[in-house]
């Protein structure tokens, strides 16, 4: 039998799958994981007694997603077999390059995370409706001018999200899609301009309506509260913000958990917990940032988040705990971040 699998048949020719990696605190998708898979499906498939099957997690979680080094591999064993047919450069799927990406990301590997947009080409402006802008993203897929677009548009967006790079969004006039969007949004409550602020609701608000299905209007509806609770903590209106951003966080709650990367681009309920404590809320921050962390495991910009919320709610055992995860996952990280010193200085701490 499979190593990270454990396969079990009920008397009613139920298979139940097990998925438990050995030695490791989450199961993430690699090579042996996906061979051994295989083989338990084809075994599943070719016997006759077996009338179906439930695939579960012996972990806290499901998945933590994809292992970074078989995500690497795939990118560029792709991008060569596609220049071996002779495709050209709009004819690849960058669609991996976005998990790379993530990956990247959230070990603090922001020059790298930077490095991979330049490796989706760009593409001309097709003639596209205002709504199709608004609903095109990262999950869309594709060669055509509009999924390039939409890929680069969503690459940049995390970026811009995960490093806190607002800067690289000043001014900026346009967006490709509503990750897009919803990071212009979001850079410019923080660079304090009011005007783009305003328009990227009223855009937001457009996507709602021109959302395709109820998922999709879901993502938009979460995505304009917690742009629109911004906006309004920046106008003065405290109570009024924070409430827009429990609403969005709420809201996320009802969807199903992400697998690996979190959708919209910033967790709600992580922004309302970084909103907390930057208020002076630091044992709501606390409790927020758990609730985040439950949904999308092991996050970094989470996982700083409880260890500084901890600190200040006088919580050192958990702050040292979410502190040391936290330089764990960024122990590639690029040197100047701050993060990394606050979690230093957490672990000083008596």
């Amino acid at each position: 039998m499979a190593d990270n699998f454990k396969l079990d048949v009920d008397a009613d020719g139920i298979a139940l799958v097990t998925w438990d990696m050995p030695g490791r605190p989450m199961n993430v998708i690699d090579l042996a994981t996906i061979e051994e898979l295989s083989k338990i499906v084809e075994k599943i498939a070719a016997d006759a007694a077996i009338k179906g099957a439930v695939v579960t997690s012996g972990k806290e979680t499901f998945c933590a997603g994809a292992d970074l080094t078989l995500l690497d591999t795939l990118a560029r064993t792709f991008k060569d077999l596609a220049k071996a047919k002779g495709l050209s450069a709009a004819q690849y799927d960058f669609h991996a390059l976005g998990w790379l990406q993530y990956e990247y990301l959230q070990q603090g590997r922001f020059a790298k995370a930077e490095s991979l947009i330049a490796l989706v080409p760009s593409a001309p402006s097709p003639p596209t409706s205002a709504a199709h802008q608004h609903v095109e993203s990262e999950i869309g897929r594709g060669f055509g001018a509009v999924s390039l677009r939409g890929e680069r548009a969503s690459m940049r967006a995390r970026l811009v999200v995960e490093s806190g790079r607002w800067e690289l969004m000043k001014g900026q006039p346009s967006f490709d899609n509503v990750d897009e969007l919803f990071a212009l949004g979001l850079a410019s409550v923080k660079l304090n301009d009011r005007g783009r602020a305003e328009a990227a609701l009223e855009q937001l608000n457009g996507a709602r309506k021109a959302a395709p299905d109820a998922d999709n209007k879901r993502l938009a509806d979460i995505m304009y509260r917690q742009v629109g609770g911004l906006y309004q903590m920046m106008r003065g209106e405290k109570a009024e913000g924070l409430a827009a951003l429990e609403s969005a966080a709420g809201l996320e709650s009802e969807a199903p958990r992400p697998i690996a990367r979190p959708y919209p681009i910033k967790p709600a309920g992580e922004l309302y917990a970084e909103t907390l404590l930057a208020n002076g809320d630091a044992a709501g921050a606390v409790r927020a940032f758990q609730a985040s962390l439950t949904r999308t495991p092991r996050r970094a910009q989470s996982l700083i988040g409880l260890a500084r919320a901890a600190a200040a709610a006088r919580q050192p055992a958990l702050a040292t705990r979410a502190a040391r995860e936290f330089l764990e996952m960024w122990k590639q990280a690029d040197t100047a971040r701050p993060e990394l010193e606050q979690a230093r200085q957490i672990l000083k701490s008596p």
